[in-house]
């Protein structure tokens, strides 16, 4: 039963999300050199907005036309229909709020939505477009077009920061790269949709899946959201500057990740669904997968902030060292249960999603608003808080739904955590031994040997993942034991 096929999905996501990853936070960290604090949070929650529209575009039908086994081209035709229709009545929204703020004192903020809100246009046929593409696991067209539009986009954002216009260059990446990705992923994969409007039978069916999970997605951009909106507050422009920039180090290359690893990995899980054998099976490889890739960037990232923050972003941004150790450890136990939600999802269960949506919302928001929070310490722990009390939780959901034991579950992350390991003692002796150097060198050393040490570790201590790596078949068919198992089950 390979889950690989020949057009090496795994090197082209790979390529994907590094390629992007790497120009995506250098073009932030340019732009907020060149802005400063408080126009960067501006921006940010400009372009935080729109993307918290984009659930409703881009996102709402992506993984529902992955999960469905039975979708057709109509059902794409229909479904890019629809989020062109969500997309032109935001703009047009927007649009409207920003001519009554036209003489007042937010018209500068009402022009920068407009232009923010255009990505809409182009996200949504490229969310549909690209769930097309995956559910074939053909991931060639879509890494091209990913890489090349997102280039041209951060390309476009410095250019414009250059001219002083620091906040428009924030926005403008977003909606140049969007358009550039368009225009390459419908010219290389020459498809050509048919704008259908028809909610038949299988529409419908896709919208029961679709809309609670845009639901969970929305109440999970709802609190990155209100948490930057109330920081802001309490805070000011400057420590929320701080935090966020703290966010855009960690947060920002967790989300490329969260969507990148979950390309691949979703449709690997969801190819599974008629057998549980083959399911766990994919459940435990997607586990590595995502574990291999996430822990050694992050911890790495925790061990490496205090040479790496004022290197890139300048002395002015020193107090926000902390917060991205203390945020990159977080991100790194968040990747530890992705692996749950994939499995939970690709079965069509998305309801302890959005209760998991719902307890992250109302326990970060709750607490900022109880305790009015002016240390950013106080308020990245609220943050991260939750995230405690749901690990154990999942494993228990886990045991209970799918039926793979705690230990199965948690064997996954043996390699990685122990490559990991090794990985950070040579970065720690690095830096002991490396005291007098300059931070640019102990930095680039740190990365080259923690690096080699991690992907040495990996490879000698997990087969399975150098076979997945060498295009390998790694999952194998069940017994007829085991066949009769899952029948009876």
């Amino acid at each position: 039963m390979a889950i690989v096929t020949g057009n090496r999905p795994v090197l082209w996501v790979m390529f994907d999300t590094i390629a992007t990853s790497l120009v995506s936070i250098g073009s932030m960290l340019v732009i907020a050199r060149l802005a400063g604090p408080s126009e960067f949070v501006t921006a940010a929650l400009i372009v935080g907005a729109v993307m918290f529209a984009n659930i409703n575009v881009e996102v709402l039908f992506h993984d529902a036309l992955i999960q469905n086994r039975d979708v057709t081209e109509i059902d794409f035709d229909h479904a890019i229909s629809i989020v062109l229709t969500i997309a032109l009545g935001i703009v047009a929204l927007v649009a409207i709020v920003a001519l009554l703020l036209f003489n007042g004192p937010y018209s500068r903020i009402g022009w920068l939505s407009i232009t923010a809100s255009f990505y809409l246009l182009f996200s949504g046929p490229n969310g549909v477009a690209n769930a097309r593409q995956r559910k074939k696991m053909e991931y060639r067209h879509v890494a091209r077009a990913s890489v090349i539009g997102r280039a041209l986009g951060c390309a476009t954002g410095i250019i414009v920061a250059l001219e002083g216009h620091g906040t428009l260059g924030l926005i403008l990446q977003n909606t140049a790269g969007a358009f550039a990705q368009s225009v390459i992923l419908f010219s290389t994969t020459r498809w050509r949709p048919r704008l259908r409007f028809s909610l038949d039978g299988k529409l419908r069916h896709l919208l029961r899946y679709a809309l609670p999970n845009a639901l969970m997605n929305s109440l999970v951009s709802a609190r990155i959201q209100a948490f930057s909106f109330l920081v802001a507050s309490f805070s000011g422009l400057t420590t929320a500057g701080y935090i966020n920039i703290a966010f855009r180090l960690t947060t920002t290359p967790q989300l490329i990740l969260i969507t990148a690893l979950g390309n691949l990995c979703f449709p690997m899980i969801a190819a599974h669904q008629t057998s549980k054998y083959a399911q766990a099976q994919a459940f435990q490889l997607t586990t590595k997968i995502i574990s291999a890739t996430t822990l050694p960037l992050f911890v790495g990232l925790a061990l490496i902030s205090k040479d790496l923050v004022p290197l890139v972003l300048g002395r002015a941004w020193l107090p926000a060292i902390p917060l991205v150790t203390i945020l990159a450890i977080a991100c790194a136990v968040y990747f530890s249960r992705m692996s749950s939600s994939l499995l939970l999802r690709a079965t069509g269960t998305v309801r302890y999603s959005v209760w998991n949506a719902v307890f992250q919302l109302s326990l970060t928001i709750g607490g900022l608003l109880i305790f009015r929070p002016t240390d950013a310490f106080v308020a990245i722990y609220l943050w991260i808080f939750p995230l405690a009390i749901q690990v154990p939780i999942t494993l228990l959901i886990m045991r209970r739904l799918a039926g793979i034991g705690i230990f199965d579950q948690l064997k996954g992350l043996i390699p990685s955590m122990c490559a990991t390991g090794c990985m950070g003692a040579a970065i720690l002796l690095i830096k002991l031994g490396t005291l007098a150097w300059s931070p640019l060198s102990r930095l680039c050393l740190s990365l080259a040997v923690g690096g080699a040490v991690f992907v040495l570790v990996i490879l000698k201590l997990d087969r399975q993942l150098r076979d997945f790596a060498f295009r390998k078949n790694t999952l194998v068919e069940p017994s007829a034991q085991e066949t009769v198992d899952v029948v009876e089950m």
